[in-house]
């Protein structure tokens, strides 16, 4: 777990990048506070709007370190879920909650710091008249979340990893971020030693080579100019071209 851990510090665009199994929900999912973020296997809960049963039950069967993904069509007219079933959350030890829809008691949510993922606020009470469906595959988001599918979410949305591609997307995310990581260094690096030939490194990079570090592969006559990714203005006062 602590390794999971980890691995949720690194943005979610690594793990988007590391797999094209990795989905991304739409961008109306939001945490209701910028600074929640969660990790888990997906216990998917199947809910008609404005009805809340389904997630009653889903708290009382949830193990440990699940988060609940409910999937209720998006609707946002009313709150299924508020502060007492937030505090219900905490004391099952479950890591969150995603849901397709609206919660309520924000501010008495974000107080108590227990991750929430939804599309907005609503007041509007529900009943517990229809049961629902657990651990059944959803869609939620705009995309289908199985039971056991792994959830990540920070303030840049949510995704989910097929839980049988986990252990190649948390590699493929560890590289890409040591590549970005590697990326950004050379880039202040050269901030302190201006004069490559830049459309010849520029050229290398679009190719997918790497910006060499300042000195590397200049031959006689080059390293007069830093690379500039800002346009110039032109002698007739439009905006000329990035490399002159």
């Amino acid at each position: 777990m602590d390794e999971d851990k980890q691995d949720q510090q690194f943005p979610l665009g690594n793990y988007c990048d590391a797999d094209g199994r990795v989905k991304a929900m739409d961008y109306g999912m939001r945490p209701l506070s910028e600074s929640m973020s969660l990790m888990g296997p997906a216990f998917t809960v199947s809910s008609p709007p404005g009805q809340n049963l389904a997630i009653h039950r889903a708290i009382a069967e949830a193990l440990p370190g699940q988060v609940l993904v409910v999937a209720m069509s998006g609707d946002c007219r009313f709150g299924p879920f508020g502060e007492i079933l937030a505090l219900a959350c905490q004391h099952r030890g479950i890591a969150g909650i995603v849901l397709d829809g609206s919660v309520r008691d924000g501010s008495d949510i974000e107080a108590l710091e227990f991750p929430v993922f939804c599309r907005g606020l609503a007041p509007s009470g529900t009943r517990k008249e229809v049961a629902g469906e657990l651990r059944t595959s959803i869609q939620c988001g705009g995309v289908n979340v199985d039971p056991g599918d792994i959830i990540v979410a920070d303030r840049d949305g949510v995704i989910v990893i097929p839980a049988p591609a986990m252990a190649e997307v948390q590699m493929g995310g560890r590289e890409n971020r040591r590549e970005g990581s590697a990326h950004q260094g050379r880039y202040r690096r050269r901030q302190n030693h201006p004069g490559t030939n830049e459309a010849h490194e520029l050229k290398r990079f679009n190719e997918g080579s790497p910006l060499p570090l300042a000195g590397e592969g200049q031959g006689e006559g080059e390293g007069d100019r830093a690379i500039s990714l800002t346009p110039t203005l032109s002698p007739s006062g439009g905006e000329g071209e990035e490399l002159s």
